[in-house]
């Protein structure tokens, strides 16, 4: 319960700070507002929701509706904004309650990194102020979700509280690290300024020197060229013939079709390389797909796919032991169809196992509930169990396969 409570408000709280970069150039006298309320309305939802469930809705609404009402009144902030708030707070903290494993916190950095170079680039950041409001948005989104992100794993870890103590202690210590860094680097940014530039200025003094013979080649060479101006009735018959050859030469060689020839050629070879890369893979994926078959049709193993295997793997203890278990399964060419259920898929590799894994799984997978450590200790039992038969049975099948292809021959 205290992981999804830490998940809901961390969700919230990178939309709450995308939010206030977003209100920063249209209501900025009301940023200090925002956040108050937003916060606070953020901390009041969770609270409810997680002890009444279903009342703290209701309860939400009743509690919080007069408290803006009062806040407004004594501090005059606008009523119909502070609503909005509340309002958008209660939506986004049931959609985040209720889908709580579901991270999208790289889309939304995402979107506030978007947003303040845009509001930097664009002639809204004038002054001063402005650019360091923003700025500080994105060091605060980032910094946020760094460490919201390790927070909610490290709550989440199954871990003893020594080794959970470890970990706080060197997150700690990068983190303090990272901002030391930081600000060192804002106190010497006119010295570091002076050294990149001065380094840039004899990079280049440097290639000039080393490439200057190159360019005096061809500036040799564009002296030659034919299209400048030559006096055919002052020059002698060796100049002339001279110059008639080298407008045949430039006739028939074009440097720039040359060029464009060259390019043209390595790109078709890139494209046939990966062409040849992707059919051997294909193939090799196929002969794997064909060596199982259910009874009625071939599996459609489509864990394959490029997008599928980009699946970020779940958090939760007993999704993620399910999650590892198909992937080990698909290795061994025994993979789970995308037609088939838990139960389906063992029942057709003709595996057995206890009703309390599908129970576990069925109730953190669906129902969205937390089971206890005996269950959890359980559930891993089994699954390890399933490992260990999952391979016999995939060396079973390779035995008959190599006895079938030697009674064929």
């Amino acid at each position: 319960m205290i992981y999804r409570s830490w998940n809901v408000f961390y969700f919230v709280m990178i939309e709450i700070i995308f939010g206030g970069l977003l209100i920063l150039p249209l209501y900025p006298q009301q940023l200090f507002h925002y956040f108050f309320i937003a916060g606070s309305g953020c901390l009041v939802f969770i609270y409810l929701i997680t002890v009444f469930n279903e009342k703290g809705k209701i309860l939400y609404l009743i509690m919080i509706v007069p408290l803006i009402l009062l806040y407004s009144t004594l501090l005059q902030p606008s009523f119909t904004f502070l609503l909005v708030i509340v309002v958008l707070v209660f939506w986004r903290g049931l959609i985040h309650f209720k889908e709580f494993e579901k991270d999208a916190s790289g889309l939304w950095l995402f979107f506030t990194v978007l947003l303040g170079v845009g509001l930097l680039i664009f002639p809204y950041a004038k002054h001063v102020n402005e650019v360091l409001y923003i700025v500080s948005f994105l060091i605060v989104q980032c910094l946020f979700i760094l460490v919201g992100g390790f927070l909610g794993r490290w709550i989440l870890a199954n871990t003893e509280k020594g080794e959970k103590k470890k970990f706080l202690y060197y997150f700690s210590i990068i983190i303090s690290g990272l901002i030391s860094i930081g600000i060192a680097i804002t106190l010497t940014l006119n010295l570091l300024k002076w050294i990149f530039f001065t380094f840039l200025e004899m990079a280049v003094s440097t290639l000039a020197f080393i490439v200057s013979p190159v360019f005096s080649i061809f500036e040799d060479m564009e002296l030659k060229v034919p299209g400048q101006p030559v006096d055919l009735n002052s020059a002698d018959e060796g100049d002339k013939q001279q110059y008639e050859e080298m407008l045949v030469q430039a006739d028939v060689i074009d440097p720039t079709a040359v060029f464009t020839a060259l390019t043209i050629a390595g790109l078709i070879v890139f494209v046939y390389f990966l062409y040849k890369r992707n059919r051997e893979n294909k193939y090799s994926i196929s002969t794997d797909e064909s060596s199982y078959q259910t009874n009625s049709q071939t599996v459609v193993a489509d864990r394959f796919s490029l997008f599928s295997q980009s699946r970020k793997m779940p958090v939760q203890t007993i999704r993620k032991e399910i999650y590892l278990f198909e992937r080990y399964a698909e290795k061994l060419h025994l993979g789970r169809g995308s037609h088939e259920t838990l139960s389906e898929w063992l029942k057709r590799l003709g595996l057995k196992a206890p009703a309390g894994l599908y129970e576990a799984y069925d109730c953190v997978r669906y129902g969205e509930m937390i089971i206890g450590k005996e269950e959890e200790a359980a559930f891993l039992q089994d699954i390890k169990r399933l490992r260990h038969n999952i391979k016999e049975l995939s060396q079973k099948n390779k035995k008959e396969r190599k006895s079938k292809g030697e009674s064929d021959r």
